[in-house]
């Protein structure tokens, strides 16, 4: 239980300046982009900020909506340091791997569950943002939508997308870490193997269509229950490699 303890205090120590560097930045660059759709022609000539559909039928916009990018970015640094950084100090502070691990799930979850909550509240304000603007906003993303569903389904179905995307780039990492160069060359073999006999890449377009479906798919009772098992598989695959895998100073 000390170990246990151990590990969580130890992987808290800089979550909350991380998060609050994270959406320090991220906010104010939301206000901005506010600030220059209201504001058009003052600056860049009328360029359109964050998310924008012009066609035929659909002249809509949306702002908060474009963090998703910086946020995926976010927790692909976040988990590789995690190993590459945090997994090697801890083992010196008498911590065991597997409480380790245990604490890097928890983080996970805590991480994903407070930006879903800070991403939903952003998203509920853009949407009567962009209309106080006088102009449409997007409201349709497909797993959510800001105009019908409420600020508890927002935070639940984006908590749930974070985790399980979160949980494949957790399975990344460990893998990486194992492997190190190794473990992209076997990428870039397979990849090139069935491009060249099956016309496609069996890696790259597996990892396109199942994020695919967790982006495109409403989340409902059986999608959050779904991405639940597929987050515990791709965490109980991420902990056979993590378990016996030797320590390494520096990514490879």
């Amino acid at each position: 239980m000390d170990s246990f303890k151990r590990a969580i205090k130890f992987q808290n120590m800089d979550l909350k300046t991380a998060i609050g560097w994270f959406w320090g930045i991220i906010i104010p660059i939301d206000l901005v982009s506010f600030l220059l759709i209201k504001y058009p022609t003052f600056v860049f000539g009328g360029i359109n900020f964050g998310m924008h559909i012009n066609d035929s039928n659909i002249d809509a916009t949306a702002i908060a909506a474009a963090n998703i990018i910086p946020i995926l970015i976010y927790f692909i640094s976040y988990t590789y340091s995690m190993y590459y950084e945090y997994f090697p100090v801890s083992l010196g502070f008498s911590m065991t791997r597997k409480d380790f691990y245990k604490t890097t799930i928890l983080e996970n979850i805590k991480v994903a569950f407070i930006f879903s909550i800070i991403q939903s509240i952003l998203m509920k304000i853009d949407l009567y943002a962009i209309k106080s603007l006088g102009k449409s906003p997007i409201v349709d993303f497909k797993i959510i939508n800001t105009e019908t569903d409420n600020i508890l389904f927002l935070i639940i179905s984006l908590f749930i997308v974070i985790f399980s995307i979160n949980s494949m780039i957790n399975l990344l990492a460990v893998i990486n870490y194992k492997l190190g160069f190794k473990f992209w060359i076997i990428v870039g073999i397979i990849s090139s193997f069935s491009a060249i006999f099956i016309g496609s890449s069996v890696i790259f377009g597996s990892i396109y269509n199942l994020i695919s479906w967790i982006i495109t798919t409403k989340v409902g009772i059986s999608q959050f229950v779904k991405l639940i098992v597929m987050a515990g598989i791709m965490y109980m695959l991420a902990y056979i490699f993590f378990k016996d895998m030797v320590i390494k100073n520096k990514i490879v």
